[in-house]
């Protein structure tokens, strides 16, 4: 698995997106709640509605692939797999704040 600590550090900076994480014990996997994202807009790919939307939004603008959490039961978060090299995971961790950064709140007309 390589480096916890880098780990650690890749997870902490996902939350300073203002995302909860969960790990699940006995798994490689993070679980982020992003859910007060929802109803967002995104130039050039419309309305973050739920998980699955923003996992299309992450893969389209931040080209990093991530599971809905809806296949879990839980649409409010979407799953990471952190089974990757730490260097991997500090790409991905930063195409996603590079895509979350162009969400923009919707306008009340």
């Amino acid at each position: 698995m390589g480096d916890i600590t880098g780990r650690l550090d890749v997870k902490k900076g996902l939350d300073n997106l203002g995302c909860t994480t969960r790990v699940l014990q006995g798994t490689f996997y993070l679980f982020l709640d992003f859910s007060h994202y929802y109803g967002t807009e995104v130039d050039g790919f419309g309305l973050i509605k739920d998980s699955e939307s923003l996992c299309r939004c992450l893969l389209e603008k931040g080209q990093v692939a991530v599971v809905p959490g809806d296949a879990f039961g839980d649409d409010s978060c979407i799953r990471i797999s952190y089974a990757a090299s730490l260097s991997d995971l500090q790409t991905a961790a930063d195409r996603i704040k590079k895509a979350i950064l162009t969400l923009k709140a919707p306008s009340n007309i």
